[in-house]
């Protein structure tokens, strides 16, 4: 699954041309609204936002998320 670091001062049309050309089929977007707006986060294929009250809970829901025990 590759990680491509995007923000709304830096997001642009290249990584998500990126993500169609490699038929990537699940777009996972780490952070609230503060970190990457609705707008941006709408042009990502197959979406999905993980975000939490602070960082901390941020990353237990990634943890929840992808780490099957």
């Amino acid at each position: 699954m590759p990680i491509i670091l995007v923000s709304d001062e830096n997001s642009n049309d290249s990584s998500i041309n990126f993500l169609n050309n490699r038929s990537i089929k699940k777009s996972y977007i780490v952070g609230g609204n503060k970190i990457l707006s609705d707008n941006t986060v709408k042009k990502y294929p197959n979406r999905e936002r993980i975000s939490g009250s602070d960082r901390n809970n941020t990353n237990a829901k990634i943890i929840d998320k992808f780490y099957k025990r």
